[in-house]
């Protein structure tokens, strides 16, 4: 399959493709060159919403990412979608802290 990089640096995934891989609108993925070979995968791949975050599931995230902030920010994603975060206003309240207007 080919496709075009268009004038903002965007590439369109083939539907096809999108369909094989079980890519959705709004997934997260990891973009990764090496000898002049670019690799994108989705970030869930290694981060199963349906679980915690383990070290070991953090290790496999940053394996395929080129930068540690790409890894740690697919891995806080993972935890939101599975809901496993909280507000800040939230977590103020349950630890009795007030917050500044």
């Amino acid at each position: 399959m080919t496709t075009t990089i268009d004038a903002r640096g965007r590439v369109t995934i083939p539907v096809a493709l999108r369909r094989a891989l079980g890519m959705r609108e709004g997934d997260t993925v990891v973009l990764s060159a090496e000898g002049g070979v670019v690799r994108l995968a989705l970030a869930e791949g290694a981060l199963d919403p349906g679980r915690p975050v383990t070290d070991e599931c953090l290790v496999a995230c940053l394996a395929q990412t080129t930068s540690p902030f790409d890894g740690l920010a697919a891995a806080a994603e993972a935890d939101h979608r599975a809901g496993r975060t909280v507000s800040i206003r939230d977590y103020a309240v349950e630890k009795g802290i007030t917050l500044d207007a």
